[in-house]
């Protein structure tokens, strides 16, 4: 079996367009396309069906090509153990990162980790958390740095290494801000019908936050009259800040200045920092090293003080 043009027919599914898949691999269409009809000839079954100039996999081909993705993900594996082997100090690593804090944990991490493995080219791709999981399914990345609803596809794995409390921040001048606790002070709980005519500034739908907090709502039998939408915590925070709305914030993505006044969900709510991959994936020394400090720069959480150490010796 060709293990190159298995990733030939995963470049079309992925591109959707023998053209763009042909650019991509740097062969010719001409050459691609021959490839694939004589595959799909000699399987008896086609694997594509030609909708203009999109290609959308039959029953056939997606069978076809979730082995072959199965198949390729194997030999990745099996290469990275025989470089973890080699103890080389040259190579590449492909990590996701999330929209959000995650960026700036990234971007604590990432100098450490260049000082080690100053040789290592090191391939970021930003995205949700559903675009991160999507991406290591199809191998595009060997991890990430993202966050964890509960619920996930059967072959990721999510390691939690941080939390941070989800509250409700209100603008300085709202009626209700004498209500909040003095700076210092645990945080007191507010009910949320109290802000029944507030204008909220929630996260995009996109993101997972949004999730939780649409379904904290639909729990509490709230919905806002009105809301406005926005991806960035730091540019909620700066709308709340100047008197447009409400906002659902993580505590960590406040300002270390922040004045505002803000509460606590009842029940509390959380976001869960975690690193996410794929099963039985073998990590190498210089991806190991990556995971060690994100659990020793990011106040690990006892869950995943006692995880870590379990992930990093199990992938020797």
């Amino acid at each position: 079996m060709n293990l190159r043009r298995l990733a030939y027919i995963v470049a079309i599914a992925d591109e959707g367009n023998v053209s763009a898949a042909a650019g991509k691999l740097f062969i010719s269409r001409p050459a691609l396309n021959h490839y694939l009809i004589s595959l799909e000839e000699e399987l008896g079954v086609p694997l594509f069906k030609r909708l203009q100039k999109t290609m959308v996999p039959t029953d056939a081909g997606s069978i076809y090509i979730n082995a072959a993705r199965e198949i390729l993900e194997i030999q990745k594996q099996t290469y990275k153990r025989l470089q973890a082997l080699s103890e080389n100090k040259i190579g590449t690593l492909n990590v996701g990162v999330n929209y959000g804090r995650e960026q700036s944990i990234f971007n604590n991490i990432f100098p450490l980790f260049h000082k080690e493995y100053p040789e290592f080219i090191v391939n970021v791709k930003l995205g949700s958390a559903e675009e991160l999981e999507t991406a290591i399914l199809k191998g595009e990345i060997d991890f990430a740095l993202a966050g964890w609803l509960g619920l996930t596809h059967p072959t990721l794995q999510h390691i939690i290494y941080r939390t941070t409390e989800i509250l409700l921040v209100l603008p300085p001048d709202h009626p209700l801000a004498k209500k909040a606790a003095p700076p210092g002070q645990p945080y007191h709980s507010i009910d949320l019908h109290l802000l029944k005519d507030e204008k909220f500034i929630l996260k995009t739908k996109e993101t997972r936050t949004r999730q939780i907090i649409d379904n904290y709502l639909t729990e509490n039998d709230f919905a806002p009259k009105s809301f406005i939408e926005c991806r960035l915590g730091q540019m909620a925070y700066e709308m709340v800040k100047s008197g447009s709305g409400v906002a659902f914030l993580y505590e960590d993505e406040l300002p270390a200045d922040d004045t505002l006044p803000k509460f606590s969900l009842s029940p509390k709510l959380y976001w869960k920092y975690s690193i996410v991959y794929r099963q039985h994936t073998h990590f190498t020394q210089a991806e190991k090293f990556f995971l060690r400090l994100c659990f020793e720069k990011s106040e690990i959480q006892k869950a995943g003080a006692a995880i870590a150490p379990a992930i990093l010796k199990s992938s020797s």
